[in-house]
C-alpha cells in the first residue's frame, strides 16, 4: 500500500523532472555603463530578455513579475549591476530532442546582487564604531559597499531604533550582545539599499514598528509626515519631510537634552547631497537650506553613504581656494587609512565646505553664473553628475 507521503514525494519528483532550469549570472554593468539614468531600468529588462533568448534559443521569453517589479521598484540609481537568474520552463510532452529542450522560458529572480556588494569586504570599513553621550549611543554600522546603518540607543531604557537596516544580520547580533530592546525601524526612503532589509528584520522581530514616508518602503507599518514626533525611551524623534531624491524621503532628528543627531539618508551627505531622482532643485534647496539648515549648528549629521572624499573633490573643484575643504580632505584621507568612517559631521561644518549648502554665497554663484540660489543648486547638481574625481 502506498502512503500519502510516498504519493506526495513521487508527485514532487515528477514535477521536478518536468521542469528544466539553468542558472546564470548576468553582468549588466558593462551594457548599462553610460546609459542615462531614466533608461537604466528598461534597458536592464531588455538586456535580460536578450540574454534569455540567446541562452534558450527561443524568442518566447516571459519576465517573471517578481524580477520586473524588483528592478522598477528599487530606484533608477540602484538597478542591479549583476543579477543571478534562473531560466526555467516546463518540459513539453512530445520532446525527444535536446534541441527542443527550451521552447518556452520564464525568467525568475533567484538572487539579486549588486556588483559592488561583497559580504564582509567593504570598500571603506567593516568596523562598527560608536558615538556616545550620557543619554544616547549611536552605533555606526557599515553595510554593502559604502552604506551606513545606524543603531540608536536610549541609554536609560535600552530601547533602540535602527536606521536603514539593509543588512539586518549585521545588526541583530549587536542588539543581542548589548541586550537592547529594538522598538523601531526608521527608513529614510524606499531604495533597496536602505529599505531592502526591512522584511527580513521584521520576520525575525515581528513586534518592531517600521516607519517611512510612503508605502513604497518595504514592511512599513507607520507612514509619517513632516513634523510627526514620537519617543524612543527618553529620546525625542522628529520626522523631517525632505522630498527630492525620492518623493517620500524622510530625515529623522533624534535628540536628547544634550545633543541633536540628524539621520539624513540620501538627502544630505558629508560635503554633498543626493541626486534629484524624483524631485527638483527647488525641493533640494528647501530640504538642505531651509528645513535642515534651520537646525542648530551643533546638530550632528549621519548620512546614508560614505561618499565624503569624492564629494570633497567636487567641492574643491567648485571652490579651489577654500581652506576648510583642504582640511576636510586631509581628515577624510586619514579616516580612510585608519579604516574609519568620516561621519558624523556637523551642520556648522557642512555650511563651510558643502557647496549645496552654500548656494547663496557669492563664490558659488560666481561659478554658476547666476545669483538665483535655485538655479545655482540645479547647476551644481548637473556639474556633480558629470564630475569625474581624480585620485
Amino acid at each position: 500500500m502506498v502512503s500519502n507521503k510516498q504519493r506526495t514525494d513521487k508527485k514532487n519528483k515528477s514535477t521536478l523532472n518536468d521542469v528544466i532550469t539553468r542558472e546564470y549570472t548576468i553582468h549588466l554593468h558593462k551594457r548599462l555603463h553610460g546609459v542615462g539614468f531614466k533608461k537604466r531600468a528598461p534597458r536592464a529588462i531588455k538586456e535580460i530578455r536578450k540574454f534569455a533568448q540567446k541562452q534558450m534559443c527561443t524568442e518566447d521569453v516571459r519576465i517573471d513579475t517578481r524580477l520586473n517589479k524588483y528592478i522598477w521598484s528599487q530606484g533608477i540609481r540602484n538597478v542591479p549591476f549583476r543579477v543571478r537568474v534562473r531560466l526555467a520552463r516546463r518540459r513539453n510532452e512530445d520532446e525527444d530532442s535536446v534541441h527542443k529542450l527550451y521552447t518556452l522560458v520564464t525568467l525568475v529572480a533567484v538572487l539579486l546582487w549588486l556588483a559592488r556588494r561583497v559580504r564582509g569586504q567593504h570598500q571603506f570599513t567593516n568596523i562598527t564604531t560608536d558615538q556616545s553621550c550620557s543619554t544616547m549611543d549611536v552605533h555606526i554600522i557599515p553595510a554593502l559597499s559604502d552604506n551606513y546603518m545606524y543603531l540608536v540607543v536610549d541609554r536609560e531604557t535600552k530601547d533602540a531604533a535602527v536606521v536603514d537596516p539593509v543588512e539586518p544580520d549585521r545588526i541583530l547580533p549587536l542588539i543581542k550582545e548589548k541586550n537592547l530592546n529594538l522598538r523601531k525601524v526608521l527608513t529614510t526612503h524606499h531604495h533597496w539599499d536602505h529599505a531592502g532589509g526591512n522584511k527580513a528584520l521584521v520576520k525575525q522581530m515581528p513586534d518592531v514598528k517600521v516607519f517611512g514616508g510612503e508605502n513604497r518602503v518595504d514592511a512599513c507599518t507607520n507612514i509619517v509626515k513632516h513634523g510627526d514626533q514620537f519617543n524612543l525611551g527618553s529620546l525625542r524623534i522628529e520626522c523631517l519631510f525632505t522630498p527630492c531624491h525620492t518623493k517620500g524621503h524622510i530625515c529623522y532628528k533624534i535628540s536628547s537634552d544634550q545633543e541633536i543627531n540628524l539621520f539624513t539618508g540620501d538627502t544630505l551627505f558629508v560635503a554633498g547631497c543626493g541626486k534629484f531622482f524624483e524631485g527638483t532643485a527647488e525641493q533640494m534647496n528647501s530640504a538642505l537650506n531651509k528645513i535642515i539648515g534651520s537646525l542648530p549648528g551643533h546638530t550632528k549629521i549621519y548620512c546614508g553613504h560614505e561618499y565624503t572624499l569624492s564629494n570633497l573633490k567636487f567641492a574643491k573643484f567648485i571652490d579651489p581656494d577654500n581652506k576648510e575643504i583642504d582640511q576636510k580632505i586631509d581628515f577624510a584621507k586619514e579616516c580612510q587609512q585608519r579604516n574609519q568612517p568620516t561621519v558624523p559631521s556637523t551642520l556648522d561644518q557642512e555650511k563651510l565646505y558643502n557647496p549645496f549648502m552654500r548656494v547663496n554665497e557669492a563664490v558659488i554663484q560666481a561659478r554658476s553664473k547666476t545669483t538665483d540660489p535655485i538655479e545655482t543648486m540645479r547647476w551644481l547638481r548637473e556639474e556633480k553628475n558629470r564630475f569625474k574625481a581624480s585620485n
